[in-house]
């Protein structure tokens, strides 16, 4: 069975919008959807995904060959994090992002199709965007049909024109031709796509220390601000002119340093006075290197934390709606949906064994933020958050 309902266009908008719907016709930004709205558009018996690109190069300060090779680089970076939290044997129940993406020319009426551009719109994709407020959306994924036998989708991504009359309006703080810069639309690419991936909006709107603000909602309009440019500019390894790829996004990575410590966290760690910075690197299962640094101190071990047990835990992020037709997974009893990867990190506890001073009983998540939880006269206290 085919229909016509379609996903939420997952998409950004400068003045975000909530439009949802229980029936047939096209899917907004925003709202919550039931049933397969937030599937993602093709799972593991898809082996093959056609898509083409369209490029109105007079509304789009970039040219097509560039934006090729930016799709291309998202798509080999959203497979590679979707294999690494496989690889990593995590709970998923199914898997996504296992297929070849190949492109074909737009005659062939690929099942995915990105547009960039004001004059890339066909009349019923225009008139549904300008039902959105055209103006304001930076970019938006349409699910315009999908197959749920088979439980796969088509539809486009729209990238806005960011020259001419039909350009973005995100206000004076909006970088101006913003698509000049492989940074930026990388980054609001890699954000669409994802959502074809059936990554929702998750995260905070505001930078973090991981990947995982990519797919925040306001993510892609605050990425273009000119004061959050200044401060990637800031960021070290960050170019605005190439693609800057992400990492670690479903599983964070169990080596972090911290740089914003207070007299109590480097007197518990015992980190000398000149350090600014305190970086746990994991040995072994069993085993992690504190180490601190600073501007006039190089590199210093500090203690080591003996580690006696582990705690992995796992938010799932993407769902799978099984109709009651579909052919592709066993019947799942009473429960018509599939939970598949999502946000995973460990949480560790031992003792931490400073070079010098006492052994005490520490725990440590490597979440978002790092946070550290010690022993002190007796009781628990936050050390790092």
């Amino acid at each position: 069975m085919r229909t016509r309902l379609v996903f939420l266009a997952l998409g950004v908008l400068l003045s975000t919008q909530s439009v949802f719907a229980a029936g047939g016709g096209w899917i907004g930004s925003g709202g919550e959807i039931y049933k397969n709205g937030r599937n993602p558009w093709f799972v593991e018996n898809t082996e093959t995904v056609r898509y083409c690109v369209v490029v109105d190069e007079k509304s789009v300060s970039a040219s097509a060959d560039h934006i090729e090779i930016l799709i291309e680089t998202a798509i080999a970076n959203w497979k590679r994090e979707f294999k690494k939290y496989d690889e990593a044997r995590l709970f998923t129940e199914f898997r996504v992002a296992t297929q070849e993406f190949i492109q074909v020319p737009c005659q062939r009426n690929p099942e995915l199709k990105f547009q960039f551009g004001w004059s890339t719109l066909d009349t019923e994709q225009a008139a549904y965007l300008v039902s959105q407020g055209a103006e304001s959306i930076l970019g938006i994924a349409v699910r315009t049909d999908y197959d749920d036998v088979q439980l796969r989708g088509k539809g486009f991504i729209y990238i806005a024109s960011d020259l001419g009359e039909h350009r973005y309006d995100g206000g004076p703080d909006t970088v101006e031709r913003a698509w000049q810069y492989d940074a930026l639309l990388y980054y609001v690419i890699a954000h669409e796509f994802g959502h074809v991936l059936g990554v929702p909006h998750v995260g905070a709107d505001h930078f973090v220390d991981t990947s995982r603000f990519l797919m925040a909602e306001q993510f892609p309009e605050y990425v273009l601000r000119k004061a959050a440019v200044d401060l990637l500019k800031q960021t070290p390894g960050f170019d605005l002119n190439r693609p800057n790829e992400f990492k670690d996004f479903f599983v964070l990575p169990r080596e972090r340093e911290q740089c914003r410590l207070g007299a109590y966290s480097a007197k518990w760690f015992g980190i000398p006075k000149e350090a600014k910075c305190v970086r746990l690197s994991r040995v072994d299962a069993k085993k992690y290197l504190v180490s601190a640094r600073g501007p006039s101190l190089d590199e210093t071990l500090v203690g080591e934390i003996e580690v006696t047990g582990t705690r992995t835990t796992n938010d799932s992020l993407l769902t799978l709606y099984l109709d009651p037709g579909q052919v592709v997974f066993p019947p799942n009893g009473p429960w018509p949906t599939l939970f598949g990867p999502g946000f995973t990190y460990d949480t560790i506890v031992g003792v931490y064994k400073p070079l010098q001073g006492d052994s005490k009983a520490i725990s440590v998540a490597f979440d978002e933020k790092l946070v550290v939880i010690g022993e002190d006269s007796g009781q628990m206290n936050f050390i790092l958050r």
